[in-house]
């Protein structure tokens, strides 16, 4: 399967009165054409950073230290703003965590699709009111005709989601990425919502980058999954192996903390500490405090992501998980 996009050694930090803040340390991964990749690790980890990068929308104080972004060979970390607006929404598009937010609340659905595809396509006139109507229309919203003159406010959230993918496909992208696209809906909606992305994507075949904390959301929706934290991707496998068999710390304590109806309330296992702060982030394998198979190697030196088996680790402990 070929790469449509690809990530090598990105590292973004943020500079504060105390230091630089190391969002993203070293972050490189293939998005492949036609698949769902998804991207899990807690609040903080550094996964809408780094999508956010890939839109070109890192803006001071933050800065891409290193890296590169490669998308039809050309590496996008050096495009300008003008370049960037040429591709941003045309061949990456993304659906933001609230919509309430992220839709202009002073202009009308229908406009704010219009805008995009005059942007990003030739139609005009009758042309582009015919497409909004139809990509609201394959979005599961109801009589879109007479939607197009209705404000945000107006919509329910799950509508309003629904609107912001019908924006984010407007232009049929190549690439979309998803950023926690059902934050705050009730899970009625968040199956409705994760059903639509996946007979579009099915149906289009553009790739999507799924980025949520929410394990249970990707178990039936990502081909792949890769889990960061504290800015690195600490392992990356297929969805059968990595819910199989997690072998980092993290992704064991990840799925040990996902509810099951099977299992009493008291079984439920949580990830002792928190997070490190990565202003001055400690030497080591920054999961090591929390870890309990960590060893002085894991405190002195970083683990490399290495393919063990049709997968990649960044564990020095990773055998004794598995026994």
């Amino acid at each position: 399967m070929s790469a449509i996009l690809e990530v090598e050694d990105l590292a973004i930090e943020f500079a504060t009165e105390k230091g630089a803040v190391q969002a993203v340390q070293g972050v490189s991964f293939q998005l492949h054409a036609g698949e769902v990749l998804g991207m899990v690790g807690e609040s903080g980890c550094g996964k809408t950073v780094t999508s956010l990068s890939l839109m070109g929308l890192i803006q001071s104080p933050g800065r891409i230290s290193r890296g590169v972004i490669r998308y039809k060979g050309k590496d996008l970390t050096l495009y300008s703003q003008r370049e960037w607006n040429t591709i941003r929404g045309k061949d990456i598009a993304m659906i933001f965590q609230d919509p309430m937010t992220s839709l202009n609340p002073f202009l009308t659905i229908g406009s704010q699709i219009q805008e995009v595809l005059e942007l990003h396509t030739d139609l005009r006139g009758k042309a582009i009111r015919n497409r909004i109507v139809d990509v609201l229309e394959s979005v599961g919203l109801e009589s879109p005709e007479k939607r197009l003159g209705a404000y945000p406010h107006q919509f329910s959230g799950g509508m309003r989601q629904r609107v912001m993918i019908a924006m984010a496909l407007a232009a049929e992208p190549r690439i979309l990425l998803a950023d926690e696209p059902t934050t705050a809906l009730d899970v009625t909606i968040q199956a409705q919502i994760l059903d639509l992305l996946a007979s579009l994507q099915q149906e289009r075949e553009f790739s999507i980058l799924m980025i949520t904390h929410d394990m249970g959301i990707v178990a039936g929706f990502c081909d792949r999954l890769q889990v960061m934290y504290a800015g690195r991707i600490v392992e990356r496998a297929s969805v059968h192996d990595l819910y199989a068999n997690p072998l980092h710390p993290y992704t064991e304590g990840l799925l040990g903390s996902i509810p099951r109806l099977d299992q009493p309330i008291e079984q439920l296992k949580g990830i002792p500490g928190q997070p490190p702060l990565l202003i001055h982030p400690p030497p080591g394998c920054l999961f090591a405090p929390r870890c309990e198979y960590a060893s002085p190697k894991c405190r002195e030196n970083v683990p490399p992501l290495e393919t063990q088996e049709h997968r990649e680790i960044a564990c020095f402990h990773h055998a004794e998980i598995r026994d």
